[in-house]
């Protein structure tokens, strides 16, 4: 009976690691971000000296009432999650003394191909809003970092690539707050 059991559990625990195997993998993402005047510790030739972000979330809405379309977008903060790098500390300062940063911009590259920015978020006139900075003793890896960030205006530019690497072109699309 034991036997039974365990040969039909693994055979299930076979079928399911085959099922997940078989599921579609996106490619593999690097992001990158300059912000002006604050180095980070990236080394990609193509990136020297950004900072490397883990994960990043923007979102903007729209809300409708009574069936009033004229209403404003609201754009939510651009915040992104890295590693405590030597750009912590003047993140931090910015955020304290609330500095206008000129420019920032994220680079969505593949990771195999820095080169390949299919994807570039770029803001004028950002603004750190918050820092939070997160870890636990005894922690193998460096503390987290989440920052976030307010703008005057947001670029977004999605460039398409054919399979030989090739661009195919370019769409480019901005919100001015002001």
């Amino acid at each position: 009976m034991v036997h039974w059991f365990k040969r039909n559990l693994l055979t299930a625990l076979l079928g399911m690691v085959l099922a997940l195997l078989a599921l579609p993998v996106p490619a593999a993402q690097q992001i990158f971000m300059n912000v002006e005047g604050v180095p980070g510790e990236s080394l990609d030739s193509q990136h020297r000296n950004w900072i490397i972000v883990s994960s990043f979330s923007h979102g903007i809405s729209h809300f409708q009432t009574g069936g009033n379309t004229n209403s404003a977008p609201s754009h939510s903060q651009l915040s992104i999650m890295k590693t405590l790098d030597k750009s912590s500390p003047t993140l931090a300062l910015y955020c304290a003394k609330e500095t206008v940063i000129p420019s920032v911009n994220l680079d969505f590259t593949s990771a195999t191909n820095s080169q390949l920015r299919y994807y570039q978020i770029s803001l004028s006139n950002a603004v750190v809003t918050s820092t939070q900075l997160s870890g636990s003793a005894g922690s193998a890896s460096l503390p987290f970092e989440s920052v976030s960030f307010v703008y005057s205006r947001i670029d977004w530019t999605y460039t398409q690539f054919d399979a030989t690497s090739k661009s195919m072109g370019s769409i480019t699309t901005f919100w001015d707050l002001i």
